[in-house]
């Protein structure tokens, strides 16, 4: 059991007078979206954003899976504020400068976001 559920949970959009209008996904229901409203802080994510000079917080993704599951080494296309619910995550980051090392697919590849080492092997 090393798979996952990802799935995309809202998506926003800064609107020229400031507003954000904020599109949730069709699968999400009533008592997720009340649990994100109720519980997720989000003068504490402003505050991070200004901070880290991120720009405003654009797409939320929904990670769900057993203990054990494994994510391939990949990069990701857009900064990330890390939100754990529930259990445990552990990341092994590497520097940028790492790249060449951990074998990227080819560029226009189908997974040229990934790694092809298996740190499992």
């Amino acid at each position: 059991g090393r798979y996952y559920l990802q799935a995309p949970l809202v998506l926003r959009d800064a609107q020229a007078d400031g507003t954000v209008n904020e599109v949730w996904s069709k699968g999400i229901d009533g008592r997720l979206r009340a649990d994100c409203d109720r519980d997720v802080d989000r003068s504490r994510l402003a505050a991070i954003e200004e901070a880290g000079c991120f720009g405003h917080w654009s797409r939320s993704q929904l990670f769900v899976g057993p203990s054990e599951s494994l994510s391939p080494i990949h990069y990701d296309q857009y900064d990330n504020i890390f939100m754990q619910v529930a259990g445990i995550k552990r990341f092994l980051l590497f520097d940028p400068r790492a790249a060449e090392g951990l074998y990227p697919f080819p560029v226009a590849h189908p997974y040229d976001e990934y790694a092809m080492i298996d740190l499992e092997r």
